[in-house]
């Protein structure tokens, strides 16, 4: 092979491997919606279940509000976090997005950190369950 061919190649082998760690995927963001199973809840008892999920996790209860939860996860030694809101009723419950800290977060795009869909699968997991 041609030794300039042979150095083309190598140089661009080294700017992929250069460039390719830098480089960021963002996903589309997770806001998950679940029907509520238990026969004959009360709002309350919802409210409870849900409460107690989230104590059991590292999330923290930041704002309790009649329907509506809003929830924050702080990761890392920097501002790293992310702020949702869960939003429920007799029948359902909806996670959305409310805010995000170093998370990559594009509000136009509505894309985010993979680690932030990870997050929240695992909490929607875990109140489904207890739902």
């Amino acid at each position: 092979m041609n030794k300039s061919i042979l150095l083309a190649l190598l140089a661009l082998l080294a700017l992929g491997l250069v460039v390719a760690p830098g480089c960021k995927t963002n996903y589309p963001v997770l806001e998950p919606t679940a029907a509520i199973t238990l026969p004959n809840a009360s709002i309350d008892a919802i409210h409870d279940r849900i409460v107690s999920v989230i104590k059991s996790t590292h999330w923290s209860i930041i704002n309790d509000e009649p329907g509506a939860l809003t929830i924050r996860l702080s990761r890392g030694n920097g501002p790293r976090s992310v702020t949702a809101k869960i939003a429920y009723t007799a029948t359902n419950y909806t996670i959305t997005l409310v805010d995000a800290v170093e998370m990559d977060y594009d509000p136009e795009a509505k894309t985010i950190s993979r680690k932030y869909n990870q997050w929240i699968r695992n909490l929607d997991l875990r109140i489904s369950r207890a739902l």
